[in-house]
C-alpha cells in the first residue's frame, strides 16, 4: 500500500515537488476509501481535515445557490479535492459526491503535520509548498464537465472524432497552477504532456553555473512536455507558470491509446514534434552556449579593441557581439533576439569590406574587355594608375568601416557587459540599482556624445526582464533594441558618410585632378550631384547584410515574417505607447527600403522594420563562426577558409 500510495501522490501535481522521504512518510499515513455511486464524500459547510486523491472512478462537485444546486464540475483519476483542509480548519466550500463506484486516497491534516515534524530538513520546502497551495486554492477551478474537456481537446485534435476523445476521460487530468509555481522540472522523467487552456508558462533551462535562462513561453492552445513523452528522454527544461494557469494533462497511456486507435492523432503529434525539433535545431547553438559559456568581461572588451590589425579586430568584435547576445538571455530569455544578435551579423558583414572582399573591382574588371585598355591602351590609365586607384578606394573603404566597427563596440559593448554583470542573478526588481548603473553613462543626446538614448535602451531591457506578459516583454525588448540602434547609428553617422563617400574622394577626385583645368572645374561643380548618385547606387547595388538564413539587400524592402503575416506573433500590433510612437516616427507607413544609406532616417526605417520582423528568429543566436574558426580567433589568428 505504501509504495502504491507513494507513486500515486508523486504523480499528483499538488505533491510532486515534495522530497521523496517526506512523500514516503505522507504515503504511510494515507489510506484508501471506497465509495458507492451516490455516496457523499464532502458536504458543503462541514469542517474537514483531509484531502482526497481519486484512484479510480469520478466525483461530482456541486454548490448550493439561491436558485438551487449548481454543478461546478467533476474530479477524476489523478485529481484531488479538499486541499484547503491540509492548511486550515475551514468549512468545505462545495459538496462532493461519487458519480460512479469510486476509490480515493485520503491524506489527513494530522498526517501532513506529522510529516512536517518527522522531516524538519524539509520544513522550508513544505512552507513554500503551503504558500503555493494557498495561492493555488484561490485560483483553482474544478475540472469542467467531460463534454467541456472533449470540446477543448477537439480544438487541439480537430481530425479526431468526439467519441474517441471522450474515451480518454480517465486518462486526462485537469491541472491548475498558480503564478510562479513549477509544472515540471528539467531532468525529470516525462510521463505526460500538457495543453495550456488558460494562462501561460515560461520554459526555463538551467546553465551549468546554476543560472536560469528563459527559453520561451507556452500560450493557450499550445502543448508543452511532448518532446520528453515522444522521445523517452528526461525533461530538457523547466516549465513555470507566468500567470494563474489551467492545463489539460494527457498521460502516456492516454497518448498511446489515442494514437493506436486513431492514426490521424499521431500525424498531429508528429507535426507538433517536427515543429519543435525544427525550432530546437535553429536554436541549438544558442542553447549550448547558454549552458556552458562564461559571460563576457570588461577585460575581454579591452583586449578586443586594443588590437591593431583591423581584420583581427573585426573578428574579435563579431565574436564578442555574439557572446553578449547570449549573455543577455540571462535576463531577457532566448525567445526574442536582442540588439546584439543583429550587431553580430552587421559586424560579420562589415568584415568582408575590412578584408577587402566586399567590392572586388579588380577581379570584376579583369573578366571584361575593358581591362586591357585600362592597363595598357589608354594614356589616361597610365598617367593615373587606375589599378592603384581601385585598390586605394577599397583600402579606404575598409579602413573607415573598421573605424566604425571599433567605435560602436568600444562604447556599447562595455555598457552592456556591466549591465549583465549587475543583473544576471537578480530575482527582484530594483529601481535604485538600475539608476546606479545608468548613472555611469554620460548625460546628453547621442549626437553630442551623450548616452541618454542608451540609458533608455537599458531601462527597456531591464523592464523586460521582470515583465510577465509575453507580448509586453517582446515589445520592451524591441523598444530597447531600437533605442540601441538609434544611439549607435547617430554616433556612427559621420563615419558612415566617410565610408560611402570614399569611392568619390579617392577615385573621382584623383581622376578630376588629372583633367585639364576647364574640364576639372566642370567636374568639381558636378561633384555634389555625383556624390548623391553614388550614394544611391552603392545603397541599391552593393549594400548587404548577411543573416544566418538570408542575405538582405539594404536597398530593398525587408522581407515579411511569413507569407501570411508581415510580423511575428506578439509583434503584429504594437501596444506600448512609447514603442508605437518611436516605431511610427521612423517608418510612417513608408516602404522599408533604404534609398541612401548615409541618411539616418533611411537607416532607422530599415533597421526598425528589420528588428520587428526578425525578433523571433532563433537563428540569430547561432554562432557567427565554426568551432575551429572560433578557436583561431581566440588565439588571435585569422581563420582559413570562408568567414
Amino acid at each position: 500500500m505504501t509504495t502504491w500510495a507513494f507513486r500515486r501522490l508523486q504523480g499528483t501535481w499538488l505533491f510532486h515537488d515534495l522530497p521523496n522521504g517526506a512523500l514516503e512518510h505522507l504515503a504511510s499515513h494515507a489510506k484508501e476509501v471506497s465509495l458507492r455511486a451516490g455516496d457523499v464524500l464532502l458536504r458543503e459547510g462541514d469542517r474537514g481535515d483531509a484531502l482526497y486523491v481519486v484512484i479510480e472512478g469520478a466525483l461530482g462537485v456541486t454548490q448550493a445557490s439561491a436558485t438551487g444546486t449548481v454543478v461546478l464540475g467533476e474530479v477524476r483519476r489523478g485529481e484531488h479535492v479538499g486541499e484547503l483542509a491540509l492548511l486550515e480548519n475551514a468549512p468545505r466550500t462545495a459538496t462532493v459526491t461519487a458519480s460512479v463506484p469510486t476509490r480515493v486516497l485520503e491524506v489527513t491534516r494530522p498526517g501532513f503535520e506529522a510529516c512536517v515534524r518527522a522531516f524538519p530538513q524539509a520544513t522550508s520546502t513544505l512552507t513554500r509548498l503551503s504558500e503555493y497551495r494557498r495561492a493555488w486554492a484561490g485560483v483553482r477551478r474544478v475540472r469542467p464537465s467531460t463534454l467541456e474537456v472533449v470540446a477543448m481537446l477537439a480544438k487541439v485534435f480537430p481530425e479526431v472524432p468526439s467519441q474517441q476523445l471522450a474515451s480518454l476521460a480517465d486518462e486526462v487530468e485537469w491541472v491548475t497552477v498558480p503564478t510562479g509555481a513549477v509544472l515540471f522540472r528539467q531532468g525529470e522523467a516525462g510521463d505526460a504532456l500538457f495543453f495550456v487552456v488558460r494562462g501561460g508558462l515560461d520554459v526555463v533551462a538551467q546553465r551549468d553555473d546554476g543560472q536560469d535562462v528563459r527559453l520561451g513561453e507556452v500560450v493557450p492552445g499550445e502543448p508543452v512536455g511532448e518532446m520528453a513523452l515522444l522521445s523517452n528522454e528526461p525533461r530538457m527544461a523547466t516549465a513555470r507558470a507566468n500567470a494563474d494557469s489551467e492545463l489539460i494533462k494527457l498521460s502516456r497511456a492516454g497518448f498511446e491509446s489515442l494514437v493506436s486507435t486513431h492514426p490521424a492523432a499521431m500525424a498531429l503529434f508528429a507535426r507538433t514534434m517536427a515543429t519543435r525539433l525544427s525550432k530546437a535545431a535553429r536554436g541549438r547553438g544558442a542553447i549550448s552556449q547558454l549552458r556552458s559559456a562564461r559571460t563576457v568581461s570588461l577585460d575581454d572588451c579591452t583586449s578586443a579593441v586594443s588590437m591593431v590589425d583591423p581584420v583581427m579586430l573585426n573578428l574579435s568584435i563579431t565574436q564578442l557581439y555574439h557572446r553578449i547576445a547570449v549573455d543577455l538571455t540571462l535576463l531577457l530569455g532566448a525567445q526574442d533576439a536582442n540588439w546584439f544578435c543583429f550587431g553580430c551579423r552587421a559586424s560579420k558583414t562589415a568584415g568582408a569590406a575590412i578584408r577587402l572582399e566586399e567590392v572586388p573591382l579588380r577581379e570584376v574588371l579583369q573578366r571584361t574587355p575593358v581591362w586591357p585598355l585600362l592597363t595598357k591602351g589608354l594614356a589616361l590609365s597610365r598617367r593615373t594608375s587606375l589599378v592603384r586607384v581601385f585598390d586605394d578606394t577599397l583600402q579606404t573603404v575598409g579602413d573607415r568601416v573598421a573605424k566604425g566597427n571599433r567605435f560602436i563596440f568600444e562604447e556599447i559593448g562595455p555598457a552592456f557587459v556591466q549591465f549583465v554583470s549587475a543583473f544576471a542573478k537578480a530575482h527582484e526588481y530594483d529601481r535604485a540599482k538600475l539608476e546606479s548603473v545608468l548613472s555611469q553613462l554620460k548625460a546628453g543626446p547621442s549626437d553630442r556624445g551623450g548616452q541618454d538614448t542608451l540609458k533608455g535602451a537599458l531601462t527597456a531591457y531591464y523592464e523586460a526582464a521582470f515583465e510577465r506578459s509575453a507580448k509586453r516583454r517582446s515589445e520592451l525588448i524591441l523598444l530597447g533594441s531600437m533605442k540601441v540602434g538609434l544611439h549607435e547609428q547617430t554616433r556612427v553617422d559621420p563615419i558612415l558618410d566617410g565610408a560611402l563617400d570614399a569611392p568619390l574622394e579617392v577615385f573621382f577626385d584623383q581622376l578630376a585632378g588629372q583633367l585639364p583645368r576647364p574640364v576639372r572645374g566642370i567636374a568639381m561643380k558636378a561633384r555634389p550631384m555625383v556624390q548623391r548618385q553614388v550614394r544611391v547606387f552603392l545603397t541599391r547595388r552593393l549594400m548587404r547584410m548577411r543573416l544566418p538564413d538570408v542575405t538582405l539587400d539594404l536597398g530593398g524592402d525587408v522581407p515579411p515574417y511569413s507569407e501570411k503575416s508581415r510580423f511575428p506573433p506578439g509583434l503584429e500590433t504594437l501596444e506600448h505607447p512609447e514603442l508605437r510612437a518611436l516605431y511610427e516616427s521612423f517608418t510612417a507607413g513608408a516602404p522599408s527600403a533604404a534609398r541612401d544609406w548615409t541618411s539616418l532616417a533611411d537607416r532607422m526605417r530599415y533597421i526598425s522594420t528589420l528588428f520587428r520582423t526578425r525578433q523571433k528568429s532563433l537563428q540569430l543566436f547561432e554562432p557567427p563562426y565554426l568551432d575551429e574558426q572560433q578557436a583561431d580567433i581566440a588565439a588571435r589568428r585569422v581563420p582559413a577558409g570562408m568567414l
